[in-house]
């Protein structure tokens, strides 16, 4: 597959324009399709075997406002909707992590994140 078709399919998978892609990003989805290319768009989930792990998909990261926002954690929202979904209605597990600062967190931690 040439780079362009590569970088279109990005564009298309992750349903963002060319625009929306941050510096060096075009570089790298190349690179790593050369490395690690697999048909990964089909495979078999034995629900009884299976459960989708959800993390950290909160607010913190999740929002432009948030502490550690991450605007890719913004765009896979749809993705992570349309797969909680599909999960659901074939009756394998979604469990849902959340990042989380106690009381007794050392300071040093809680005030990088």
């Amino acid at each position: 597959m040439q780079d362009e078709e590569v970088v279109r399919k990005h564009l298309q998978v992750y349903g963002i324009s060319e625009g929306d892609m941050l510096t060096g990003e075009r570089e790298r989805v190349v690179q790593m399709y050369r490395r690690f290319h697999a048909d990964v768009r089909k495979f078999d989930v034995r629900k009884e075997e299976s459960a989708l792990l959800v993390v950290d998909m909160q607010n913190h990261f999740v929002h432009p406002r948030g502490g550690s926002w991450c605007p890719e954690a913004q765009r896979q929202v749809p993705r992570i909707r349309s797969l909680v979904g599909a999960c659901r209605a074939s009756g394998v597990p979604v469990i849902y992590t959340q990042t989380h600062f106690g009381d007794d967190c050392v300071d040093i931690f809680r005030s990088r994140a």
